[in-house]
């Protein structure tokens, strides 16, 4: 049997559960929906990697090409991002008579075999892996028959294309870069005029200061003998080169450099006309040889020299009088 006191105390039990849970539901209709999990993974390292390189080259392609000379450069491929790359070579972007008639020659610093040899104009090829350092020496030349091209020139780029190593070819996915060098090439003959002094100051005469003279120069690497070879003044009057009248210089002129033909060794007065006139350059007699060079000048000055800039190659101007030099 239960006593008063035990009754009233589970009435009051009850009465607070009453009052009690409404509070509680309401609690429970409140919390966001659905079921949430967090977790934290620590220690992980993301990294990405970098496909870049540079080219480097102490100039343009050395000196100028003839019929027996070369031209050279070289271009150091220089890894710049952290991954390895492989890497192929065109010639691109011509401009200039001269590209159809060079040849090329493409060999790794070092290696005799040539990576490649043949026209200028279908260069590319495949360079491979890179191996760090590289360095890829040029050469260029003129084709075997091109004869007839001098003073013509050939402007182009090489194209330097990479790409990473697990792809087969440039262009196919993975990271790449484009690198390019301008160059140019021009072309000479071994031998040319270099200088003519038509109008010395005060009269002409025997004396090397006085004299008219002509100043020839050697574009080429080697020597070269000019001995019997005749300059013509105008159409008939020439005068032969040998010891005397280069006055004991002789008749070769060494790699790169000048002889100096003095012409009153043969005439005692003026035999360039101060106005105009014409100068050629022939390996014998007019008739049966070959003309070398020639130059056709007009508007000389007293004590000023006609003279190419830069020796061999440049173009003609009006200068103060530099025999030999």
């Amino acid at each position: 049997m239960i006593s008063f006191l035990e009754r009233k105390f589970f009435s009051a039990i009850i009465l607070f559960g009453i009052v009690v849970f409404p509070f509680s539901v309401s609690a429970v209709s409140v919390a966001p929906e659905g079921f949430f999990d967090s977790e934290k993974s620590e220690g992980n390292v993301l990294s990405v990697g970098t496909l870049d390189f540079s080219l480097a080259s102490d100039g343009d392609f050395s000196g100028a090409v003839s019929e027996t000379e070369s031209a050279k450069r070289d271009i150091e491929v220089k890894k710049m991002g952290s991954l390895g790359f492989q890497y192929k070579v065109k010639a691109d972007n011509f401009s200039g008579d001269l590209c159809n008639k060079l040849k090329l020659r493409v060999r790794l610093e070092g290696e005799s075999v040539p990576l490649y040899n043949g026209d200028l104009n279908k260069f590319s090829h495949k360079i491979g892996i890179f191996s760090d350092p590289e360095k890829l020496e040029f050469e260029v030349g003129l084709q075997d028959s091109a004869s007839g091209w001098e003073g013509k020139t050939c402007a182009f780029d090489l194209v330097f294309d990479g790409w990473q190593e697990d792809f087969a070819n440039f262009g196919e996915g993975g990271f790449t870069d484009t690198e390019k060098i301008a160059n140019s090439v021009v072309s000479v003959k071994d031998i040319v005029i270099n200088e003519i002094f038509p109008d010395p100051n005060g009269a002409d005469n025997s004396d090397k200061a006085h004299s008219e003279f002509i100043e020839l120069y050697n574009n080429t690497n080697l020597s070269k003998n000019v001995g019997g070879w005749r300059i013509y003044i105008g159409e008939s009057d020439f005068i032969e080169i040998n010891n005397d009248t280069t006055d004991g210089a002789g008749v070769n002129i060494g790699a790169k450099g000048f002889l100096v033909v003095y012409l009153s060794k043969k005439w005692s007065g003026s035999v360039l006309n101060n106005s105009s006139d014409s100068v050629y350059l022939y390996k014998g007699l007019k008739s049966s040889s070959d003309l070398v060079d020639s130059y056709n000048y007009s508007g000389a000055q007293e004590d000023k020299s006609f003279t190419r800039q830069p020796s061999g190659t440049g173009n003609w101007i009006l200068a103060m009088p530099s025999p030999g030099s």
